[in-house]
Parts: C-alpha cells; structure tokens; sequence
C-alpha cells in the first residue's frame, strides 16, 4: 500500500515582511567626508551623523520597507533601459574634492546611452523577453511596449549620455513635482554631484520620478552649469564649516548647526506644510522632543490646515471671520511675513479656479 504523502499548508507572508523588516543597513561610523544622498538636507543631521551621533529615531520598519520599494522600482528601471540596450553602466562610484572643502562620495544609479544600433536593440528587447520567459518571468506588457516604442521613436538617432537616476514618490509629491515643474534640490544635487565628478566625460544628468501609486513618471535633466555648481558648492562649504567647528561628545548639540524649522511655506503650490528634514530625522527627539514621526504630524497637522485654508481665502480676497483673524494671529507667530506671501501667490494666480476643492 502506497504511503500517503501528507501536505503542508504554506505561507509567505511572514517570511516575505520579516525580511523587508531586517535589511542590512550600513553602520553609522565618525567620518570626515559628505554622502552624495546628503546632500541639501538638514545640517544638523548631517553634523550629528558625520560625528558618529547614535540616533534616536533610526527608519522604522516602515521606513525600511519605502527604501527597497525604491530599490525596487530601480531594478525595473534598469531592466527597461537594459532591454533597450541602453545600459551603460550601473552603481560606480564617484568622489570629488573641492579645494580646502570635505570631500563627498556616492554611487549613481546609472549611466545610460545610445544603444550600439536600432537592429541591435530591436535583438536585444526579443533576447531580453526571451530569458525572462524561460524562468517563467516577464514584466507587464507595457514595459516592453513602452521600450518597442523608444528604441522605434529614436531610430537612427545618436542619442547623449546621461547619468541617471530613479526616484520614486508618492502622488503628494508627484502632485508638487508637477505643479512646480520642478525637482526636488537635494535630488538635483546628488545628481550633479555625479555630473561633477564622473570620469566617462559625461557632462548631463537626468532624473526619473516614478509614483508608487500610479506609475507616472516625470523627468528632470541635471546639467552642468555655474548656477547649480554654485548651490553644490554652498552647500558642500557650508557643510563643511559646520563640521570643522569641532564637536563635544558631552553635549553634542553645543557646535551643531541650527535646526530645521517645524513648519515650512512651499512656493509653487502655495502652502504651508510639514517640514520633512524634521519628521524624518534621525533625531526627531533629541533635537525637537518629539518620540516619534507621528508625534509630530499630529502637533502640526491640524494647524497647519487651518492656515492653509485661511492662506487661500486671502490671496482669493474672501471676507476675513473672526476665527479666520485668529488664525493668522496665529500663523503671523511663526511667519511674520505671512502677507508677503499672499502677495506672492496673487501675483502668481494662485487659487483663482473657482473649481479647486478646499483643502480639507
């Protein structure tokens, strides 16, 4: 009689969060020298960090899991651009030394280019499709669609080299990114820093936003030029100076540079909104006092809408109510310049859509 084989029940889940939960991260160490990622973010964060400053709210796991979604939409990237043929090269480092200034290492995304011919691209896409398909493997049909279509729209065309990067976002902030029509400045500035110092002559960078939401990407390109080598290089200096005034282990925040603000005002979109260098600090308590991200997103989060909503009736000229008064009395407490600001978002048409929903 043939043994019965009994079947286990299985699941993945666990297994599959507990490892998004435990990623090897890099080990905080003292050092003398800027990451390329740090770039136009909180000095504060950056001194206490580049001390070797044990954090008091490392990146939770959920944090965690946002960074190697990240790493995630990457890898998909990469796979696009190397079906096209386009792939250069992937994760090289790059350094730079200004004169007298701490020196700032990192590694880039990619660097991308001119496939070697169309035929070849057209082979590579079949050639790419074809050992996805014999592991059982193959991306959404709209990858390779959207790569046909490139490698056809480009046909005989000699394309430039760019050093690109990939970032993705939620559709907060690809809502900003394309109301401003702009990037983020310390995305631009980690993608010129590899502009500045890459070796293979390379003289343009390119950043890719992708929303996790809803796939839609947005594209910046990152050149070199006086005016953002001169951002780059105020900020590298400034760093600098903030590390070179030394540092006291008994009261690490006796030297350090000053804080961020709670709350900053974007132009562009016309708000006030929650500072993002503090509510992902690494020392969101020690140098705000707050426990947690939370915390702090609920110390603000109501009175930050207030403003916004009394900020709009303002640059629309609606009647001001007596709590709409105490509102900015409020707001005047922590931008005194709040009617500048109104001025600045009339001029710029702001909020004149009679059909653009209130914030709530």
């Amino acid at each position: 009689m043939a043994k019965k084989i009994v079947k286990s029940s299985w699941s993945i889940r666990d297994i599959w969060n507990e490892t998004l939960d435990n990623p090897v991260q890099r080990p905080l160490q003292p050092r003398n020298y800027l990451y390329a990622s740090e770039l136009g973010k909180s000095y504060c964060d950056r001194y206490l960090k580049m001390y070797g400053v044990k954090p008091t709210n490392p990146p939770n796991t959920r944090s965690l899991r946002k960074f190697q979604a990240g790493d995630s939409w990457e890898w998909i990237v990469g796979i696009v651009l190397m079906a096209a043929g386009m792939l250069k090269k992937r994760q090289l480092r790059v350094e730079t030394k200004l004169p007298r200034l701490a020196a700032v290492s990192g590694r880039l995304d990619f660097t991308v280019g001119s496939p070697s011919s169309y035929q070849e691209a057209k082979d590579n896409i079949k050639r790419i499709q074809d050992q996805l398909e014999l592991f059982g493997l193959g991306l959404p049909p709209f990858f390779f669609k959207a790569i046909d279509k490139f490698v056809d729209n480009y046909k005989g065309i000699e394309l430039m080299d760019y050093i690109t990067e990939v970032k993705t976002v939620s559709s907060f902030m690809m809502d900003k990114i394309q109301k401003t029509g702009e990037p983020m400045i310390h995305h631009v500035l980690q993608n010129f820093h590899y502009v500045l110092g890459n070796d293979q002559g390379i003289t343009t960078g390119k950043l890719l936003y992708v929303c996790k939401d809803d796939c839609i990407m947005e594209e910046f390109d990152v050149v070199n030029n006086e005016t953002i080598y001169q951002v780059y290089k105020d900020d590298v200096k400034k760093m600098s100076k903030y590390y070179a005034a030394g540092f006291n282990p008994k009261n690490p925040l006796e030297l350090m540079p000053p804080k961020e603000p709670l709350v900053v005002f974007e132009e562009g979109v016309w708000r006030f909104s929650k500072n993002w260098n503090v509510e992902y600090s690494d020392y969101l308590l020690l140098l705000y006092g707050y426990e947690t991200p939370e915390a702090y997103r609920m110390g603000w989060q109501y009175k930050v809408s207030s403003w916004n909503r009394v900020f709009k009736r303002c640059v629309r000229g609606d009647n001001m109510t007596p709590k709409n008064k105490e509102v900015i009395a409020d707001a005047l407490k922590t931008f005194p310049n709040w009617d500048r600001l109104v001025a600045k978002a009339k001029a710029a048409g702001a909020f004149q859509d009679p059909n653009e929903e209130e914030e709530e």
